[in-house]
């Protein structure tokens, strides 16, 4: 059986194209965390990227409980851990980087101080200002090794919903869902984006594309075949934010 990566976290969102697009392009599957509350098991992402720039203070949670998960230490930076700030050269990791899985934080010119608070939580970094071609640079270099030669299969896990992004399938529990194109989209998308809520409006953008002239009702049709699909104990997975919209949830009907 496959033994692909993890998925690689990424918070508060998926990132910018000039991030996402090399880690994508190297057969990662992104997924985006809203907090440290809504991290599985500890140690169960294969990286991450994190974004400081909207809310530091948010983002420290974040990358302890990914780097710190993933060497089964406490929650406490470890004494005398070596991070990869204060160099010339931005932040490229010097002989190995940190300890547990890789961590690729990107901040602004203004959070540049921020780096020695969280040494030892990260591995590379880049200002957001970067030059594209920078920032794919150091992504590929960052995350080359759970990339592998490209041949496995990149699969989404979150609770028991199972998403195949290389052969569009998705799975609960090992069943594997008879869904059509777009349901699988829309699935996938809230998959990528767990316990984080979207109107109809922005699903409509982001799942149908931007020159999609269909009404909201199209989402909510989508939402309730998703549903029946998925079957009564885990219909409400999806759930409906009453006025706002969707997203995706690990509840189950018990």
């Amino acid at each position: 059986m496959d033994q692909s990566p993890g998925p690689i976290a990424c918070f508060p969102d998926l990132p910018p194209a000039t991030v996402s697009g090399p880690a994508q392009a190297a057969g990662l599957v992104l997924q985006a965390i809203s907090s440290a509350a809504y991290l599985p098991v500890p140690g169960s992402y294969a990286g991450a990227i994190v974004s400081m720039v909207e809310d530091p203070e948010s983002s420290l949670p974040v990358l302890r409980a990914v780097k710190l998960g993933s060497m089964q230490r406490g929650a406490d930076a470890p004494a005398g851990s070596v991070g990869t700030a204060g160099n010339d050269s931005g932040g490229i990791p010097q002989g190995g980087g940190t300890a547990g899985v890789p961590v690729f934080l990107v901040v602004s010119r203004s959070q540049v101080d921020w780096l020695e608070r969280v040494r030892g939580l990260f591995d590379d970094w880049c200002l957001l200002e970067s030059d594209r071609d920078e920032i794919g640079m150091r992504v590929r270099l960052l995350f080359h090794p759970l990339a592998g030669s490209g041949e496995g299969t990149r699969i989404l896990h979150y609770g028991p919903l199972d998403i195949n992004l290389d052969s569009y399938q998705a799975a609960v529990n090992g069943h594997v869902l008879d869904l059509t194109y777009m349901e699988y989209k829309l699935l996938a998308f809230l998959a990528s984006n767990p316990e984080r809520v979207f109107s109809r409006d922005a699903l409509l953008t982001r799942v149908w594309g931007y020159d999609y002239y269909g009404g909201a009702r199209t989402v909510d049709v989508h939402i309730r075949r998703l549903r029946f699909k998925m079957g009564d104990r885990h219909a409400n997975m999806i759930s409906t934010i009453r006025s706002v919209g969707y997203m995706l949830t690990s509840r189950t009907a018990r």
